[in-house]
């Protein structure tokens, strides 16, 4: 059994209505064949997109930074996330994606989600696992019962929208101590995003800072690479793109289970850099 499942993870929920602005962080994971050679742009720009960790600090930059970042995604890729906002979501959006199959949320929420794929030539399978929620999950419940978060799993997914629904509560768990998560829909996600990552060929970090209430991620992270090390099942490439501390974080809870490391110290490098045009 995961042991990140019989973690208590603690969470206040202040109110908050707000669409896609705001600081934000990303993680994004996939799945790609095994390359024995190749520099370190090729490792990105040519094999499906890996593992990702992403975050980018204001609105102005992420539009575009974020479309780019989409369109290197392959189907089958599956992406991470702790934020709540939409702004991913509505890039892969662009792309065809289908929010009614990629939040990868189990039983018959499919078709309580109100936000229809746009039609492209090549529509884009990918996974989005939202491991804190979402500003556009909706649950039953009033400001005064906020455990309902905690306790449900969402009953209506809707566009990306700054209004609020009569009635129901925005499903957000922001990073501080205070709750514990108690429907099987958060445990399916964390499950989720632990088998991707135990089979992920190559991850990269961007700008998960691994703040102190983040202690359910530390252990999803240390979890996975003590089950690769046992596997003797390395990724083959690691990337790690922030600032020297909190790659110094990551690197000390990663060591032994990448083969490859290399580092960028912004979101903006790293595009430029190690994704090709």
């Amino acid at each position: 059994m995961l042991p990140i499942h019989n973690i208590k993870q603690r969470h206040a929920f202040p109110p908050r209505d707000s669409g896609e602005g705001g600081p934000h962080e990303v993680r994004w994971a996939g799945r790609g064949p095994r390359r024995s050679s190749c520099d370190d742009n090729e490792a990105l720009s040519q094999s499906p997109p890996p593992p990702c960790f992403a975050w980018s600090p204001s609105p102005t930059v992420v539009g575009a930074d974020y479309d780019r970042l989409a369109s290197k995604l392959t189907d089958g890729d599956v992406l991470i996330t702790l934020n709540y906002d939409t702004l991913l979501d509505s890039a892969l959006h662009r792309r065809g994606w289908n929010p009614k199959t990629g939040y990868g949320i189990e039983g018959n929420t499919q078709k309580k989600v109100k936000w229809d794929p746009q039609e492209t030539d090549a529509p884009l399978d990918v996974q989005l696992l939202k491991l804190h929620g979402s500003m556009n999950w909706f649950v039953r419940g009033t400001d005064s019962k906020l455990q309902k978060v905690f306790e449900s799993k969402p009953v209506k997914i809707t566009a990306p929208r700054s209004n609020n629904i009569s009635g129901f509560i925005r499903q957000i768990v922001p990073p501080m101590y205070g709750k514990v998560f108690e429907h099987d829909h958060w445990r399916q996600l964390w499950t989720k995003s632990f088998q991707a990552l135990c089979d992920a060929e190559v991850l990269v970090v961007i700008g998960s800072s691994l703040i102190d209430t983040d202690f359910h991620l530390r252990a999803l992270m240390s979890q996975v690479a003590r089950t690769r090390k046992e596997q003797s099942n390395k990724f083959s490439y690691l990337c790690l793109v922030d600032r020297t501390g909190v790659r110094n974080n990551w690197q000390r809870i990663l060591r032994g289970s990448h083969s490859r490391l290399v580092t960028d110290k912004t979101f903006d490098k790293f595009l430029h850099s190690r994704l090709k045009a």
